[in-house]
């Protein structure tokens, strides 16, 4: 980078700058893991952004810029006006408020195009005398003003910089320090940042208003991060360390959400891109598969069939192995069909290998994407093709997830399309894939918009699979979050995704809104930013607020991001292919209360239509108005809180069952009352969450919270436990309460006393229940919560057995029947039983509390597995809820 002489000049501190810098784990990241991004939209490299006023500038220059100033006093870190990428940094030092605002401007000298990093350090005295604040700039930041260190009394004191970060890909000389300097101050160029994103936000859907505002600016900022993660025409996954690049399935999400949302203004270009990167990147074959998706999406939203028939069946200049067309692609999923009974082939798409459900439903959305494409251009050979290689994908994915439900008696809809998820990595309740199916697969809603039959385990076992996975995951992770990944359980960038085959379901629509929700409460590693998985929040960083400790990925995360949007986008409006439109499908009950209006403007519905919706509620009456384009097609209104809940409707037909009231397309005003205020969303936790293992006599205590969500208030509030017979419960304090506000909770606690005559060890399984009365409704409610049936092993008998010996484990939460459960025996590095072992043994019963099984004899090629005398073995049991420590039992002769 030239440096010539400046005017002004700023000697570097002596105080370093909060760290923001490349870790090992190929990530940059602040001290506290947190991270975002600022920039320009298609630089080659955004610039990452960390909590302390710092950021790291890459594209060679490899540098952190930041100031000595910052302390790591408690710390507020914020979007500027809520969502634009000039991120503040807010804090006291030295008797003094400061803040710092980092953003990037698009500056041209010479004719070159840069991204400037501007920087202010704004220093505002509160107190009655006079201080002394340096910045204390960090080498190379070039300052565009000559402001004074000593700030009189009430007065404010503004310290700006400028550092180059950017040549968007160029190879020209980086510019002066004179030019740069002389293209204008800080000022100047936050008033171009602030226009020009504002009008690039004005060229889609935007959320105009929620109940809750941070959605809103979530929303915006995402779409801002998008643009500045993209390197040109490429959609990379993020700015940061290893995932500074194109993943082929998160290029075509990020693509599809674009659409939805109504960005076109790169779209052919960004369209031909994707088709090199699909058809250059082998590992996720997902991708291939969902290709025609945001193909479709445009078609439908723009009307640019001319685009789409050019490239319906024409490959890229490099030919159909590595830039294949629209109906390569689709006729991949019929090639890739060598799974067991013609299901989809083995991937690693949820990071291990198997044959997962994800694949399924990703193949079968790609095929209604096709089906519509085929139909547009008009291609009805390849129409009935894609209907009939659709029913019969489906009608094998039936089947197999049928007989693996039956086969192993489970009651959720399994990540692998032939095991059940202990034989994978999903038996770990905090495996966010567990819930693959419901944000990568996207079949149960995206295959519906498009017009696609849904039918089996994948649109019936909805509400199950969420109830199930959530239980599972009590005591583990706070409410709200599906888990993570690896080591980094406690949540995801995709959190908010997960809930979107909730709108397909009959009593999880809202929880794509619900879970964003718990995203940005406690799950922010930067101002709206989200690693990919991350890690529990920790107690050390100087930021105020719920934040995680760490992770891993790329934080913001574009198709964590676009996931995030699309879902609540959904939940709002949403396009079907017929031309219906459908509105407030996952709107949470608890925002129809306080009068507040929702709003989203310049909705793209089909063929270059858009589409303004405000819903405003009143009491019991809910209204819904239109305007700008017509729809093409009914209007279809269908809040949760309708559904068999409505007292009649200004116009429309009502539909009870579904709570939709459908319209002409003419209509622009609706009224529908309801018979009843939405109830209060509440939920009813225990602490422990899972069984309570004690000794005889053993005394333990434990709660139960009821937490409100609202809308409305709770009364006349009681909670009870209940405990196995033999155990004594004894209230610790008050388990009743007058009145419970939404957003608030109350606790009550006992002391629990297991039985003093038993023997051994004992497992208690609890209940708990609460009453209250809803004040909205003034019906009573009931709501129960239990504990977590892990396993427990209490004992192992005989203490020596020697091979065709039988041996009984007991303990309790076993489960009835065996299922999908297994229990592991393992003897001199042989272990029988176990899902992925050759090695198999006899078990003689199987009962909730107790298993009997033989010592088996030498199996395998030349009795290679055999038990060894005089070794050590151990017995361990795995269940859906949990796996036991390790039991030993000793080998006799």
């Amino acid at each position: 980078m030239m440096v010539a002489t400046m005017m002004l000049t700023s000697a570097a501190s002596t105080n370093s700058p909060y760290t923001c810098a490349p870790t090992t784990r190929d990530t940059i990241e602040g001290a506290n893991g947190d991270a975002s991004v600022i920039g320009w939209e298609a630089n080659r490299q955004g610039v990452v952004a960390c909590l302390g006023g710092s950021f790291y500038v890459q594209n060679g220059v490899n540098t952190t810029y930041g100031y000595g100033i910052y302390n790591n006093s408690p710390t507020k870190w914020y979007n500027a006006e809520g969502y634009l990428p000039a991120l503040v940094t807010s804090f006291k030092a030295d008797g003094a408020d400061v803040s710092i605002t980092n953003f990037g401007d698009k500056v041209v000298i010479d004719g070159n195009a840069y991204v400037a990093i501007y920087s202010r350090v704004k220093v505002h005295n509160p107190t009655k005398k006079p201080v002394d604040v340096s910045p204390a700039p960090s080498a190379g930041l070039l300052p565009l003003n000559d402001a004074l260190e000593t700030v009189a009394p009430g007065a404010t004191v503004n310290h700006d910089y400028v550092v180059v970060a950017d040549r968007f890909g160029g190879t020209y000389a980086w510019p002066s320090d004179t030019a740069l300097q002389g293209a204008g101050g800080f000022d100047k160029h936050y008033a171009h940042m602030r226009s020009y994103w504002n009008g690039r936000l004005a060229q889609v859907a935007q959320i105009a208003d929620l109940p809750n505002r941070d959605l809103v600016d979530a929303y915006k900022s995402g779409f801002i991060y998008t643009h500045i993660i993209r390197r040109g025409d490429q959609l990379n996954t993020g700015a940061n360390g290893g995932y500074s690049k194109e993943y082929s399935h998160d290029a075509i999400g990020i693509l599809v959400n674009l659409f939805t949302q109504g960005d076109f203004s790169n779209a052919r270009a960004l369209l031909e891109r994707a088709n090199t990167v699909v058809g250059t990147q082998p590992r996720f074959p997902d991708a291939k598969w969902t290709y025609a998706w945001p193909w479709a999406i445009y078609l439908q939203k723009t009307g640019d069939l001319a685009f789409v028939k050019e490239h319906f069946d024409k490959a890229g200049p490099l030919g159909d192995s590595q830039e294949p067309s629209i109906k390569t692609t689709a006729h991949m999923i019929a090639a890739d069909r060598t799974g067991p009974g013609g299901i989809m082939k083995m991937t690693a798409d949820i990071d291990s290998d198997g044959y997962w459900a994800i694949d399924n439903y990703t193949a079968l959305t790609g095929l209604a994407a096709y089906r519509y494409l085929a139909e547009r251009v008009g291609d009805s050979a390849e129409a009935v093709w894609a209907r009939d290689e659709y029913d019969s994908l489906l009608a094998a994915v039936n089947k197999s997830l049928e007989t693996t439900i039956s086969t192993y008696n489970l009651d959720y809809l399994p990540c692998s399309m032939v095991q059940p998820n202990t034989y994978n990595d999903c038996r770990r309740a905090e495996d966010a894939n567990w819930a693959a199916p419901f944000l990568f697969g996207r079949w149960a809603w995206d295959g519906y918009l498009f017009g696609a039959p849904i039918s089996g385990p994948g649109s019936t076992m909805i509400d199950a699979t969420y109830d199930h996975g959530f239980f599972r995951l009590q005591g583990k992770v706070p409410a709200g979050t599906f888990g993570g990944y690896g080591g980094r359980t406690y949540s995801s960038a995709y959190n908010a995704g997960y809930g979107e085959w909730g709108l397909a379901s009959g009593n999880h629509r809202d929880q794509g809104i619900l879970s964003y929700e718990f995203m940005i409460d406690n799950a922010q590693s930067g101002p709206y930013s989200w690693w990919e998985n991350q890690e529990a929040p920790g107690t050390t960083s100087p930021w105020v607020g719920v934040h995680p400790e760490g992770g891993w990925g790329s934080a913001p995360h574009a198709w964590g991001m676009a996931n995030a949007n699309k879902v609540l986008l959904d939940s709002l409006v949403a396009q079907r292919a017929d031309g219906k439109l459908i509105v407030g499908r996952g709107i949470p009950g608890k925002w129809l209360t306080g009068g507040k209006p929702f709003a989203v403007t310049n909705f793209p519905t089909t063929d270059g239509r858009r589409v303004d919706v405000t819903i405003k509620t009143r009491h019991k009456a809910v209204t819904l108005l239109l305007s700008g384009d017509k729809p093409s097609s009914d209007v279809l209104f269908q809040l949760p809180a309708f559904v068999n809940n409505i007292a009649g409707a200004s116009v429309g037909t009502i539909d009870q069952a579904t709570g939709t009231v459908t319209l002409s397309p003419d209509t622009k005003m609706v009224t529908v009352d309801l018979r009843r205020a939405p109830l209060a969303a509440t939920r009813l936790t225990l602490n422990p969450a899972t069984s309570i293992v004690a000794t005889p006599g053993q005394k333990t205590t434990v709660s139960s919270t009821l937490t409100n969500s609202g809308p409305g208030a709770v009364s006349d509030v009681r909670l009870a436990l209940t405990v196995p017979s033999g155990w004594q419960v004894t209230p610790a304090g008050r388990n009743s309460t007058g009145r419970l506000a939404a957003g608030s909770s109350f606790t009550a606690r006992w002391t629990v006393t297991a039985p003093s005559t038993a023997s051994g060890t004992q497992v208690a399984n609890l209940a708990a229940t609460a009453r209250y009365t809803d004040t909205s409704t003034g019906e009573p409610v009931d709501v129960a919560n239990k504990s977590v049936p892990t396993p427990v092993i209490t004992s192992v008998s005989p203490a020596t057995a020697s091979e065709g010996d039988v041996v009984t484990v007991r303990g309790a939460n076993f489960g009835a029947s065996k299922g999908s459960s297994y229990l592991a025996f393992d003897n001199a590095g042989t272990t029988w039983g176990q899902f992925n072992s050759n090695a198999t043994f006899t078990l003689n019963s199987w009962s909730d509390d107790a298993i009997t099984f033989t010592i088996p004899s030498p199996s395998g090629s030349g009795g290679e597995w055999h038990v060894v005398p005089g070794t050590t073995a151990t017995a361990r049991l795995t269940t859906i809820y949990g796996e036991t420590p390790t039991s030993t039992l000793t080998i006799g002769d």
